[in-house]
């Protein structure tokens, strides 16, 4: 029988991950911290580059997927462009997981462009990604539903692409739908039958069965070091992760110099995903920086702290969203603030030992620089970005980031010349930061206006304040601003 979408296991070209392929999860969650913070500044461009950085590291964390995905929808909304040939080519490498991430990073820049959400889907297949191939493909079968061209042959193309994903109900809607399209088509309705027992077939475990001699006992050869394996992949709880837990546990007392061994047995706690073994992990990455003395793993245990602390604030604000009927809302209120002040003073401490322990990692500088402007520290952010300047990729936001510091200790002369940098910096990578600075910086000159009583600065305000305009009509107060120029300009000899 024809399998849809499979081809010859034994084809070299179609092989899923590299031998050489070593996941770093670690790593990649550095990667996919620095894209959060970057996203927060809506530089959304930077930020899925990163993130295409981190699933290079490690292409099985689906949250990292979803996180991109949000910032794609960020990009989009934004004005965002294509990516480019040049920006592709540098996140190129040698393995079927790094072919993945150029084509993720290519769709995402892109995210309604259906042809590139194919081809990653047929990236996602070959690199043996089958849960993130089964998080895509309603999302591509979507767009393909919704596209004005509808066409038997994309359906067909879409069957076999679902088929080889395990994504049967896409597959076998994509089927009906190419058989609807083209009634005189015989074959298809015939290949609709073959898909159902292609799917009964597969998820019977008996393909490799029926493939190998000795059938039945091929299929049942080795079974427990199959199982082993089985509830190492599985991302769906239960007994198969439990039994993944406790292998990499005892795996890791047999190993216990071994950082390979500490991760995998990290990793599979988390999936468990319970606040028992959520905390079990940050133990367990403590344990082993006592232990080993690598430092990354005292980083992982504070990321997870972090994540956790961020869930207790979202958790906080829905609950004010959807109050409970017996808790009054003054309760609510302070039970957010309190979670924002904890979170704030935990990340504070762990990036400053951070970027204690890494002077010169510009990255956490720029993240610790961020926080400190939360705090209110303005000096000590100050400091930070301006460290962070010497670094291209963070340039425009370092620069924008200071000029706000200056703006808020009433230094708009300072604050002005530093969002002047950052504009003269901006390139095609960050367009998108342009409109932000652009406002801050009419708003600084406002202020210097006032200040020195100057007509000259109210009309470049005017001018920046009118390129705004042009731009987008809407955008924040842009209104109340044109009109408090006019009359700051009418109000001066």
């Amino acid at each position: 029988m024809a399998l849809f979408g499979k081809k010859n296991q034994d084809t070299p070209e179609d092989g899923g991950e590299d031998e050489g392929f070593v996941a770093r999860p670690q790593k990649a969650q550095r990667w996919v911290s620095q894209a959060r913070q970057i996203a927060d500044t809506g530089n959304y461009t930077y930020a899925l580059t990163c993130y295409a950085s981190a699933i290079k590291l490690d292409p099985h964390d689906l949250n990292t997927h979803k996180l991109m995905f949000e910032a794609a929808v960020g990009h989009f909304s934004s004005g965002g462009k294509p990516a480019s040939r040049k920006e592709l080519k540098d996140v190129e490498g040698p393995y079927p997981t790094d072919k993945f991430a150029v084509a993720e990073l290519a769709w995402m820049r892109d995210v309604n462009n259906y042809a590139l959400a194919m081809k990653l889907l047929d990236a996602s297949n070959k690199a043996e990604l089958t849960e993130f191939s089964g998080w895509l493909a309603p999302k591509a079968f979507n767009m393909l539903k919704k596209s004005k061209k509808q066409t038997k042959s994309e359906y067909v193309k879409a069957r076999n692409l679902f088929a080889a994903s395990n994504a049967w109900d896409e597959a076998f809607e994509a089927g009906q739908i190419a058989a609807k399209l083209d009634p005189s088509d015989t074959n298809l309705v015939q290949e609709l039958k073959q898909l159902t027992a292609q799917r009964a077939i597969i998820a019977g475990g008996y393909e490799k069965a029926a493939s190998e001699k000795g059938s039945f006992r091929s299929a049942v050869k080795d079974i427990d070091e199959q199982q082993r394996l089985e509830d190492e992949s599985s991302l769906t709880g239960g007994s198969a992760d439990d039994r993944a837990v406790e292998s990499a546990r005892a795996q890791m007392a047999e190993n216990p110099e071994s950082p390979e061994a500490v991760n995998k047995f990290a990793k599979l706690l988390l999936r468990l995903n319970t606040e028992a073994s959520r905390q079990e992990a940050v133990d367990v990455f403590m344990e082993a920086f006592e232990r080993l003395g690598q430092y990354q793993f005292k980083m992982s245990a504070g990321d997870l702290r972090i994540a956790d602390a961020e869930q207790r604030v979202r958790t906080a604000a829905t609950r004010i969203e959807s109050p409970p009927d017996d808790v009054p809302a003054a309760d609510l209120a302070k039970e957010l603030e309190e979670s924002e002040e904890a979170l704030i003073l935990l990340k504070e401490a762990e990036y400053s030992e951070r970027s204690e322990k890494y002077p010169t990692d510009r990255g956490i500088k720029f993240q610790l620089g961020n926080i400190q402007i939360d705090r209110g520290d303005f000096e000590g952010a100050m400091a930070n970005f301006q460290d962070c300047k010497d670094e291209p990729k963070y340039r425009v936001h370092s620069a924008h980031r200071l000029g706000n510091c200056f703006a808020e200790e009433g230094w708009f002369k300072e604050a002005s010349s530093e969002y002047k940098e950052a504009l003269d910096s901006i390139d095609a990578t960050n367009k998108e930061l342009e409109l932000p600075i652009k406002y801050d910086m009419m708003v600084a000159l406002i202020q210097l206006a006032r200040e020195q009583n100057s007509k000259e600065l109210a009309e470049e305000a005017a001018e920046i304040c009118s390129e705004i305009v042009r731009k987008n009509i809407k955008y924040r107060d842009i209104r109340d601003r044109r009109r408090e120029i006019d009359e700051l300009s009418k109000s001066m000899p």
